[in-house]
């Protein structure tokens, strides 16, 4: 490489000197050369000295500027913490009935759970963490975001989130045979570092079908339409002990889950496995404006189960 660099520069110098000579012979002072014109010949080698200084500083001074935004480059995340996901499960639980004054519904849950460690040395502060679920096209969100304080170096912290699938996405899919073309999982980590300076990171995980128990799913989302028609006598059983505050809507709503919950053949719930994209991480860092805009309007809660 040095060799290289010394043979470009001589050869830089070597055609420098074949346009200072034709320069000069253009301009009528080859004669005053020949001549042995003192003056002529110092003018026309300073002028060539100095064309090569330039010529030499202005490149010294463009590699200078890339070699400084390199180094600004690797050092922008130096002094910031850098929390990772471990460890990332997906579990789709078992359908359940839901019940409350607006309306009823049969359906399931995704439950997201990982831990968040921090392989720097400084430390993160008020992470919020939010997740959400894509099948197909269907995005299903989590109600709540996670808020950790702060993460220390090397201090593995455990989270889990409840993503409610309302419409049975997933099951009707399956259930009509139709490809799963995206299901994959996404996470946006906002948090602070020391300095105050905010910092975002997305991250991306795909699930593994072949962990999907298809005639599982298949039974669960045909007992689910079945239950929704037979039913329906309890849950205006229910809609009508709960109106009147009666004593026994808790029984009541406990005897027709279990019933529901009996007509399943399988009652655990399928845990998938994750598989993080790393072509889709994303680590930036954000104002004041965009982490007030980005954290403004989210829930914290915790999973109780």
């Amino acid at each position: 490489m040095k060799n290289l660099r010394m043979w470009t520069q001589r050869g830089v110098l070597l055609l420098l000197g074949v346009a200072c000579i034709l320069l000069a012979k253009r301009c009528g002072v080859m004669s005053d050369i020949a001549n042995g014109n003192v003056d002529t010949v110092i003018n026309v080698i300073l002028c060539s000295l100095t064309y090569v200084y330039v010529f030499i500083n202005s490149e010294q001074l463009c590699m200078m500027n890339r070699q400084l935004d390199k180094m600004q480059e690797d050092n922008a995340f130096r002094d910031y913490a850098l929390p990772i996901i471990k460890n990332a499960k997906l579990q789709i639980e078992v359908p359940k009935l839901f019940f409350s004054p607006e309306g009823h519904g049969i359906n399931t849950r995704y439950i997201l759970t990982f831990d968040v460690d921090n392989i720097s040395l400084h430390p993160a502060l008020f992470l919020d963490i939010e997740a959400s679920l894509l099948v197909n096209k269907n995005e299903i969100k989590s109600l709540v975001s996670e808020r950790l304080n702060h993460l220390i170096h090397d201090k593995t912290r455990g989270c889990s989130f409840l993503l409610h699938d309302d419409n049975n996405v997933l099951f009707k899919e399956i259930s009509m045979q139709n490809h799963i073309k995206n299901f994959y999982v996404t996470l946006s980590i906002i948090f602070k570092n020391p300095q105050m300076g905010s910092c975002l990171i997305s991250l991306r995980f795909h699930v593994s079908q072949k962990d999907i128990i298809k005639k599982d799913i298949i039974d669960w989302y045909s007992k689910m339409e079945q239950a929704n028609i037979s039913m329906a006598d309890n849950i205006n059983t229910l809609n009508r002990l709960f109106k009147f505050g009666k004593p026994d809507y808790g029984d009541v709503l406990q005897k027709t889950q279990d019933a529901f919950l009996n007509m399943l053949s399988t009652k655990s719930n399928i845990t998938l496995t994750l598989f993080e994209d790393p072509t889709a991480l994303k680590m930036c860092k954000i104002s004041e404006k965009e982490y007030k805009k980005l954290t403004n309007n989210r829930f914290y809660g915790r999973f109780i189960g």
